[in-house]
């Protein structure tokens, strides 16, 4: 008895160290009501909104006739209504109203401010206190509810983990205010690798579709039909993309050398990390050392959504070796890798690379001279080299493969349409042929 009543003091002790942090983010809401308003955002949006339960929230995308990303969307829902958490909220309102024709949807944007809520130990910084004691309340809610969990209290929404994609709660205050600073926030973003309007995609940049900003996750696979679902749908099963999203670990002091440039979309030089849209024409890897600017560093993936390479799948997936060596010697180029990183936050991805790796190669089993162990090397070896064809075809070849089709496309459909006018003529020409064949018949 006397034990459990230490256990239950120590927990308690425990608890009473953690802080609900606020962090101010750029994000806006707006909400969407009407009998139609479930139907009508399942058809424009990305998620499955049809299947959203009461009291739930789900990530999608709003996206262009041409899959480029406007803005990324929570939808979380309570009853009848719906509210969306977005940054661009101008846009985004445009782009559904000019979408509701018959409908019975109404969209409102609303003035108000979104909270990231975490518990932490310590002492709360300032700026990052507590907007008062009833949010403090609904925030500690939020954080009971769980990740996927929405609720609604008059004006204020509460739902389950950050929009960082971490442990803790967003607090949605529609029609509030605040004027606190909103770089933790920012700073945060950088690290966790979320793409954000203005710096990775947004009106004035190149049109990035979803998966080559990791927001595959956002994109339900199995719906049959949304706005610019079919470029988006066709690249998931091609599986080759433009350009990637990376995080880049920055170097304490630039190395040596000549690295390969690539330029960075969002910096955050005092925690040392930056993201950057590498093109697939680069070549560039995991794992390989770049210069941003006047610094260096080394290419991560980007965790916000899994840190999965393609189409953003929260799983991820081990980095397939790039030559003969065997998943050995990838382990100890990862391992070696996370010992020079620069940062804790980047030995720790890294070091996930490699455990990844080990366990491929643990499942392989050690190379002890049996048959069937040999077997499953020389199977490992060959898709070592396929991986290698097939980075070789994403690249240049690719590139030019890509174009000649494009090419043969082109003439496959200037072909088709010069088949149309022909056969068209010649039904002119045979109905002409049956006039005249009707006239002579009539005069006789």
């Amino acid at each position: 008895m006397r034990r459990r009543f230490l256990v239950a003091m120590v927990l308690a002790r425990c608890a009473s160290s953690l802080r609900l942090v606020w962090r101010a983010t750029p994000l806006s809401s707006l909400s969407v009501s009407g009998g139609d308003a479930a139907s009508f955002l399942h058809a424009i949006l990305s998620g499955d909104v049809a299947s959203l339960g009461e009291r739930a929230h789900a990530e999608s995308c709003l996206l262009t006739g041409r899959s480029a990303v406007v803005d990324l969307v929570t939808v979380a829902r309570d009853g009848d209504g719906f509210v969306l958490l977005c940054e661009d909220q101008g846009r985004v309102l445009a782009e559904l109203e000019k979408r509701v024709v018959a409908e019975d949807v109404r969209v409102a944007d609303h003035e108000g401010v979104v909270f990231d809520v975490t518990e932490e130990p310590g002492p709360v910084e300032e700026g990052s206190r507590s907007p008062g004691e009833s949010l403090e309340l609904l925030a500690r809610r939020a954080l009971a509810g769980g990740p996927g969990s929405a609720r609604r209290m008059e004006n204020v929404w509460m739902l389950g983990g950050t929009s960082l994609g971490g442990a803790g709660a967003r607090v949605a205050v529609l029609g509030g205010s605040h004027d606190g600073d909103r770089g933790a926030w920012e700073a945060r973003r950088v690290r966790a690798g979320r793409p954000r309007v203005g710096f990775e995609f947004g009106e004035g940049l190149p049109d990035r579709n979803p998966l080559e900003l990791g927001l595959g996750f956002a994109c339900d696979a199995s719906k049959g039909c949304y706005l610019g679902a079919e470029l988006v749908n066709k690249m998931r099963k091609a599986g080759s993309l433009r350009s990637r999203l990376r995080s880049v670990a920055l170097d304490p002091a630039p190395r040596r050398g000549d690295w390969p440039a690539v330029d960075a979309t969002s910096l955050d030089a005092a925690g040392g990390f930056a993201l950057a849209t590498v093109p697939r024409a680069r070549k560039l890897r995991v794992g390989d050392a770049v210069a941003v600017g006047d610094a260096t560093g080394t290419l991560l993936r980007a965790p916000f959504g899994g840190g999965g390479d393609g189409d953003g799948d929260r799983g991820g997936r081990a980095a397939a070796p790039d030559d003969a060596r065997g998943w050995d010697a990838v382990a100890a180029d990862l391992a070696a890798l996370e010992a020079a990183a620069a940062t804790p936050y980047a030995r720790e991805l890294l070091g996930r690379e490699a455990a990844r790796a080990a366990a491929k190669r643990d499942a392989l089993g050690p190379d002890d001279g049996d048959a069937r162990d040999r077997e499953r090397r020389r199977k490992a070896d060959k898709l070592a080299a396929m991986a290698a064809k097939m980075a070789a075809f994403q690249g240049g070849a690719g590139a030019a493969e890509a174009a000649e089709e494009d090419a043969a496309e082109d003439a496959a459909g200037a072909a088709e349409a010069a088949a149309e006018a022909a056969e068209a003529e010649r039904k002119a020409a045979k109905l002409a042929a049956m006039r005249a064949k009707l006239a002579a018949f009539q005069e006789d």
